[in-house]
């Protein structure tokens, strides 16, 4: 008998979208590309109920390994950035009403005292 939890959430880590030749991925794509992927990516998951969270590995590029980080080495912000950073925002609000409905769910349920009569 399955005991665990029937309707588990995902979480989504280590997604990355390299913009440059490199040795981690097969791939690559243009940086206005990542950053329409990870507007599209983001979008679906915060539409999917089965997805919990999603977690970028890269902050940086990290050449020769990695071109798949939000910045370049020097700190210059590719497009991908702004569309994370735009995009987690909703996706904050949004796991923010989550919770607020999860509290709801483990409240107690209010038992309603007998007035007194005096």
């Amino acid at each position: 008998m399955f005991t665990g939890n029937p309707d588990p959430k995902l979480f989504i880590s280590e997604w990355t979208i390299p913009t440059k030749v490199n040795l981690e991925f097969n791939f690559y794509v243009e940086p206005l590309v990542q950053a329409q992927w990870i507007t599209d990516g983001l979008r679906l998951a915060e539409e999917l109920p089965s997805i919990y969270a999603v977690g970028w590995i890269h902050l940086y590029d990290e050449p020769p390994t990695s071109y798949g980080g939000l910045l370049e080495t020097d700190g210059e912000k590719k497009p991908g950035y702004c569309a994370w950073k735009s995009s987690r925002a909703l996706a904050v609000a949004s796991t923010r009403r989550l919770a607020a409905r999860l509290v709801g769910r483990l409240r107690p349920p209010r038992r309603h005292r007998p007035r007194a009569s005096g």
